[in-house]
């Protein structure tokens, strides 16, 4: 008896209860993915667990009706979404861009954003940004190189998915550092106001620009870190 019970004991869960159990599960995972397309697949797998266990279990099919419904939304939404995908046509440099920049926007978003830019060739020399001044573009190079220097000194190099000028505009103050074209460049540069502008109307792009900011911020202080070691070894 007493082998019985602990055989009882252990026991797999009855196969309502584990599909129970799979459908809340999907729901919690699916809120907590950041993606739309995963949210969504995940919705839909849980409602269709949903739909198969009142069907077969509990008989409650008006449940299994609103569960129906709620898989036709989300593939009707995902559709839409795939739709819209191939109504935006992007450039080569354009989606380097997204990539770099701001791969978590919509397309749509994505497609606002750079229509906000203009695509200028910039000569060897050209000074982009300048030490102590308050930045009227941001650039984002798509080919060639630009040198950093801060009181004449090279202390770094931005070159292709780089940004130039995106810390001072976000922190409205006079940049640190001087940036000028080591070589021809290719770049896309947003006018302060109407990037600020943008950013204020869509907190998605914001929020995609501060987390490429912040990342772009520690790749320049690691090479920043690594021209000074330089520096000194070879004095």
């Amino acid at each position: 008896m007493g082998s019985v019970r602990a055989m009882q004991e252990i026991a797999l869960p009855a196969p309502m209860t584990m599909m129970e159990h799979a459908f809340y599960a999907l729901l919690v995972m699916s809120m907590l993915s950041t993606r739309m397309v995963p949210l969504r697949l995940m919705v839909i797998a849980a409602a269709a667990i949903g739909i198969f266990g009142h069907l077969i279990g509990t008989g409650n099919q008006a449940a299994a009706a609103w569960l129906a419904a709620l898989i036709a939304v989300n593939v009707g939404q995902m559709a839409l979404a795939a739709y819209k995908t191939r109504s935006f046509h992007f450039s080569a440099e354009e989606q380097l861009f997204r990539d770099y920049v701001v791969p978590g926007l919509s397309p749509e978003q994505a497609h606002r954003l750079t229509r906000a830019g203009a695509w200028l060739d910039v000569p060897p020399e050209k000074v982009l940004v300048t030490q102590g001044d308050l930045v009227s573009h941001m650039f984002f190079v798509a080919s060639g190189e630009v040198e950093i220097t801060v009181d004449g000194v090279a202390v770094g190099f931005c070159d292709r998915g780089s940004l130039v000028g995106e810390i001072s505009i976000m922190t409205e103050t006079p940049a640190t550092a001087t940036a000028t074209a080591k070589t021809s460049i290719r770049a896309l540069a947003f006018e302060k106001s109407s990037l600020l502008q943008i950013m204020e109307s869509d907190r998605d792009i914001e929020q995609a620009l501060n987390r490429s900011v912040r990342w772009g911020l520690r790749q320049k202080l690691a090479s920043a870190n690594e021209a000074l070691v330089a520096a000194e070894n070879r004095s």
